[in-house]
Order: C-alpha cells, then sequence, then structure tokens
C-alpha cells in the first residue's frame, strides 16, 4: 500500500513581477481583485497587486487541488488579503519579488526584503530594535534586514502588521539557530530565515512546527516549479 506523504506545515510561492509585462495572466484577476485598487493606484503597484493576486490563485490551487478562480479572496479588516473558507496566507513583496506562503490552519506570516541603495536602517535599529540586536547589527547592514523580515513576519501572522509593534519579538540569530522571545513573555513564534535573491526572507507561524515547508516558483503561462531557498537559520525546541 502507498502511503501518502505527509501534507508540508507550510509552502512558499513566489513570482517576479517583471514576468507579468508580456505574458497572459489576467485570467486569474476578478473584478473584485480590481475593485479593491484604487484607480489612481501607479502602474507598478497595480502590477505588484494584480501579480500577488494571481500568484495567490495558482497557490490556492496547487494547495487544495480546486480551480484558481474558485477562491474568493478579501481584504481583512487591516487590509490584508485573505480566502474565504480557505487555508491560512500571507504575501509580501520587494525588488519585484511576489512571495507567497499558506498554511492549513495555523496563523502564518511573511516577509522579503531586498537591500535598497540609500536607505536609512541605522535610526529605525536605533528606535525599534534592542540595544542587543543593535550590538548584533554592527557595521553589517545585512543583518538588520535579518531581523526585519523576522520581524514583520511575526506581525503578520499575528494579524496586527507594523502598528503591533517592532519591539515585539527579540531575536538572536545564531545559524543556523533562532533564539526568540516576546514582548509579553507569551509563546514564541516559530521561525525560519532563508536567503532570497540579493536579501532574506522571513517566515512566522503561531502554535504549530515549522518542521517541513516547501518553496515553488511560478512564472505566468508555465507550470509550478520547485525551487528550494537556502535556508539560514530556523528555531529549534
Amino acid at each position: 500500500m502507498t502511503v501518502a506523504a505527509p501534507r508540508p506545515s507550510a509552502r512558499i510561492y513566489h513570482t517576479d513581477v517583471a514576468a507579468f509585462r508580456d505574458a497572459r495572466w489576467d485570467d486569474l484577476i476578478t473584478e473584485r481583485d480590481q475593485a479593491a485598487l484604487s484607480p489612481s493606484a501607479q502602474p507598478r503597484r497595480k502590477t505588484e497587486h494584480f501579480a500577488g493576486r494571481a500568484l495567490l490563485r495558482v497557490a490556492l490551487q496547487d494547495w487544495t487541488g480546486e480551480p484558481a478562480l474558485s477562491h474568493s479572496l478579501r481584504a481583512d479588516a487591516n487590509g490584508r488579503p485573505e480566502c474565504i473558507g480557505g487555508p491560512q496566507l500571507s504575501i509580501a513583496h520587494s525588488g519585484g519579488l511576489v512571495v507567497c506562503a499558506l498554511a492549513a490552519t495555523a496563523p502564518i506570516g511573511i516577509d522579503v526584503e531586498l537591500p535598497v541603495e540609500r536607505r536609512t536602517i541605522d535610526g529605525i535599529a536605533e528606535r525599534y530594535f534592542s540595544a542587543e540586536e543593535n550590538r548584533w547589527i554592527g557595521s553589517r547592514p545585512e543583518r538588520f534586514y535579518m531581523l526585519w523580515v523576522l520581524k514583520e513576519a511575526h506581525l503578520k501572522a499575528l494579524g496586527v502588521g507594523l502598528a503591533g509593534g517592532l519591539s515585539a519579538l527579540r531575536c538572536v540569530i545564531e545559524p543556523p539557530r533562532i533564539e526568540a522571545t516576546v514582548e509579553d513573555s507569551g509563546d514564541a513564534p516559530e521561525l525560519a530565515l532563508y536567503e532570497m535573491a540579493d536579501g532574506f526572507l522571513g517566515i512566522a507561524m503561531l502554535g504549530r512546527r515549522l518542521d517541513t515547508l516547501t518553496a515553488h516558483r511560478w512564472t505566468p503561462g508555465a507550470p509550478l516549479c520547485a525551487a528550494p531557498l537556502a535556508l539560514v537559520a530556523q528555531t529549534r525546541h
């Protein structure tokens, strides 16, 4: 008897916004998706929005086996997309990349950051990161992004976004391990940090271990393909 492989605790999907310029993907966009975007939105913002909606539907089809357009997406009270009657999800974009994460029932958050020249990160770190985290960053700006994606992913998993405060989670990253504590002494999230393009991707899950995770790349007009990411560090209990 063949035993089915266990469902991963989460799946990551990603795509390149540039791939949407000459490809056919509007069959993955609904009138609700179009209505959710302001008519005055800049062209880049429109492309990112529609690329995100298309990626989410491709991901949902892969996760559930149900047709892409059978999934109804809406924005929650904080403006984040959610699937009505579907799995937990989170989405992020940076530097032309769009990424999303799906999980069966556990709240999940994802963030991706590609370094931007001339971005002032010192002031942000000094204001919102702990003294220990600032010492760890030192003169290595890539470490700022490593912390940032984990903190924002955690806030997304909580459903509060940046308004929840970047100080709500404190991390000590010593690859391949992450030590995490939360401000209110509650249960720390499961965290995983990956390299992605020239930056980093962070995943946070609440109430379940991130023991199995798969990643897939999607290009409009082509099938999903496995695209393993390089793990930097993760929480280990």
